[in-house]
């Protein structure tokens, strides 16, 4: 039977290598250029294969951050019934005060949208026909 001490190699400086004589070829060939280069394009490769979709991370983040906070009302409550709801509470509540918000938004959008296409006047009032544009003001600077 081999003991440790006969196990180990030598390296070229003369100090005793600890590692067993397999991963020191490794190490050797995982160093050579050319091992090197196939080693990395064959991790190129595999995560190329394996691309994670962001919308699917994306899912599965909302999903775990729901979870928890499901998890920590249950806990705070003292049941999963009455932390549910809790939270049906809290969702019910922010759907009634959002439905109001967003058609304030929504108006604002389609006012600024008719102002928009309305055609531009001239700066004595008068609308300008389509095809010509409004003079510029008179600022009293000359070009």
């Amino acid at each position: 039977m081999k003991t440790w001490f006969d196990r180990r190699k030598a390296r070229p400086d003369g100090a005793a290598s600890t590692a067993p004589a397999a991963a020191q070829e490794s190490l050797t060939m995982t160093r050579h250029p050319v091992w090197k280069d196939g080693y990395d394009r064959g991790r190129r490769d595999e995560r190329a294969r394996r691309r994670r979709s962001p919308l699917l991370v994306l899912v599965m983040v909302l999903v775990a951050i729901i979870g928890g906070v499901s998890l920590v009302f249950a806990a705070r409550e003292g049941s999963f019934r009455e932390g549910g709801a809790m939270m049906d509470a809290g969702v019910s509540k922010a759907a009634r005060e959002s439905g109001p918000a967003l058609r304030r938004a929504a108006d604002e959008a389609s006012q600024g949208l008719r102002k928009a296409q309305q055609p531009a006047a001239s700066p004595d009032g008068e609308p300008v026909p389509a095809g010509r544009e409004a003079p510029p003001p008179a600022s009293g600077f000359s070009n």
